[in-house]
């Protein structure tokens, strides 16, 4: 019977596969060029736990992925129990599964995913079969480029027919995963927990990260005699989710000698390294962290400084050190050196100091020039245009070791404080973008950034772009928004095969601040027909639809959810008159 269901699956899943082929575009379904990925019917979801992946969801995500690149994030999927490969057992702890969306056709694999809690399953664990409902969390890959899943023994089963590693429904703020890491942001324990199990076995992740919770239980407090103390922390609300702090330093990184002794309930925010101890026991490295703050008291009993006393602004940039300890800022300077670049989806790995690699939509800078500790390099990202035209060491290997002087958003990044939304850039004694405003300071609307996104008044180019990359990795607009600009550049031209073009538009029509407009239909959200207005370099056009940020780096329309609302100030209703007559 299992082989009878499994060709039935292999027919339904190869017919649903032609159909699909015949949805694409020949022109698109080149991964190098359709930045939308595939668009997969009934897909919802953000991969949030408030807002978990269906089926569709996720396979629409990882059609954006590249051939065997791991997700960035870990993500929620929501789903239920079609069919089974290897059922949970206490011999390897994880399992192997099918799930579905109700009334599709859709399946995706859970890959070895260990069971609730993030732990391996033990006798007398409840035991998953055919129609459960399941919330599954980790990061998802395309393994070989054709098969979706998720990365082996990196995701685990959240929830089991509404129940949690926490207790029955899985609701309120139990185990749900908050924060970024950051001192603006620290993590909860769930979140730090949900981060460390993206590391492998062992692993110590390469960046401090800020965690934030109440002192639950202590195993030993801080003493002359070793400096440091274990204890474990929970969430205020959320005591089902600890987090062991393991053999930190006192106050100010620095082996306790005296002052105040832990106790139960104390506030603390502990910063350093952590690690997946064992690949199951995710705590702090041993006296690789310390106790930041306690009940809101630093070593030097206030807040934080701004670092370096500089203010962001063009004539005071930050520096790199001082932009990671701000950890979050939006329009702001930052000047340091060009030392490398980070590789793949992964920055514990991927941090490569030399400008031999063929990444172009990335850069890694320092205070010094000659940096190669990663904890203290910053990952700028390089949007799509002059920016990354002007700066990528694939086509400037000479600018490893420059300084560079940049404007953008300090905030999470490869999952550690970098740059992102970067607009204008000084390298060389070259200036590459649009300068912010005369004084250069930040703030303001100064990016040149423009419109609201209403039809009375759409955004201009710089305006969508900024808005597209506010949103989370590979996220898609809830709302549609019109868009205002010049054709600067066409990367493919209407047809009638496939009805959609891709192009770029500017407020000037050169290619300087550009936002990419990708597989849009035509006036009236109609696909193109032969005999139907060409669009041109120069042409003036307003296009309506929904944004997304696509691989987090590439902001642009969502593929196939725009339109042409206006082209050289003719309306999809215009054209219809027109040719009535």
């Amino acid at each position: 019977m299992k082989k009878i269901l499994k060709s039935v699956f292999a027919i339904a899943i190869a017919a649903l596969t032609f159909t699909s082929c015949d949805d694409v575009p020949m022109p698109y379904d080149t991964p190098k060029e359709n930045s939308g990925g595939t668009t997969y019917d009934g897909a919802a979801g953000t991969g949030t736990l408030a807002d978990p992946y269906n089926v569709a969801g996720v396979l629409q995500f990882i059609s954006t992925l590249e051939a065997g690149v791991e997700s960035e994030e870990p993500v929620y999927i929501k789903g239920t129990i079609i069919s089974i490969d290897e059922e949970y057992s206490t011999n390897y702890g994880n399992a192997t599964f099918n799930i579905t969306d109700a009334g599709t056709n859709y399946t995706f694999t859970v890959y070895r995913a260990l069971y609730l809690g993030n732990k391996k399953f033990s006798s007398g664990d409840t035991q998953i079969k055919i129609g459960d409902e399941v919330i599954v969390y980790g990061t998802v890959l395309s393994y070989r480029g054709n098969t979706p899943e998720t990365q082996q023994n990196k995701a685990y089963l959240y929830s089991l027919n509404g129940t949690t590693a926490g207790g029955e429904g899985g609701g309120g703020e139990t185990g749900t995963p908050k924060g970024d890491g950051t001192l603006n942001n620290p993590y909860n324990p769930a979140g730090v927990i949900a981060y460390i199990n993206t590391l492998g076995a062992d692993k110590e992740s390469v960046n401090d990260v800020y965690i934030k919770g109440k002192v639950a239980s202590i195993s030993e407090n801080y003493s002359t005699q070793y400096g440091n103390a274990t204890f474990t922390i929970v969430e205020e609300g959320a005591e089902g989710t600890t987090f062991t702090v393991y053999r930190a330093l006192y106050l100010g990184n620095q082996k306790y000698t005296s002052g105040d002794l832990l106790k139960q309930n104390d506030e603390v925010i502990i910063c350093g390294k952590v690690v997946n101890y064992k690949g199951n026991t995710p705590e702090t490295s041993a006296n690789n962290s310390y106790l930041y703050s306690l009940n809101g008291k630093t070593e030097s009993g206030g807040s934080t400084p701004t670092p370096s006393g500089n203010d962001g602004s063009y004539d005071n940039p930050y520096s790199v050190t001082g932009a990671i300890g701000i950890g979050a800022a939006n329009k702001v300077y930052v000047k340091g050196y060009i030392v490398g670049y980070v590789e793949g989806q992964a920055y514990e790995g991927g941090v490569k100091f030399d400008a031999n690699g063929q990444v172009q939509t990335n850069l890694l800078i320092a205070t010094s020039p000659t940096e190669i500790n990663p904890s203290l390099c910053m990952p700028v990202q390089l949007p799509t245009g002059d920016i990354r035209d002007g700066l990528n060491l694939v086509a400037h290997p000479d600018y490893l070791h420059k300084e560079v002087l940049l404007y953008g958003n300090i905030e999470n990044y490869f999952r550690v404080p970098g740059l992102k939304s970067v607009t204008y850039a000084e390298i060389n004694g070259n200036a590459i973008g649009t300068k912010p405003d005369d004084n250069g300071s930040g703030g303001g609307s100064s990016d040149g950034a423009k419109g609201s996104g209403t039809l009375d008044d759409p955004f201009n180019a710089i305006a969508a772009a900024n808005a597209a990359s506010s949103l989370g990795s590979g996220a898609e607009s809830t709302d549609s928004y019109y868009i205002k600009g010049k054709i600067s550049k066409i990367t493919y031209a209407f047809d009638a095969d496939h009805g959609t073009a891709t192009f770029f538009i500017s407020d000037d029509g050169t290619t300087n601040n550009q936002f990419q407009v990708y597989s849009t239909y035509y006036l009236g959200n109609k696909s193109w027909k032969t005999g139907d207005t060409q669009i041109q370099v120069g042409d003036d056009v307003i296009i309506y639809g929904k944004l997304m940020n696509y691989k987090g780096n590439t902001p642009e329309t969502a593929s196939k959810k725009s339109y042409i609302y206006s082209l050289n100030g003719v309306t999809g209703a215009k054209a219809f008159f027109a040719k009535k007559r």
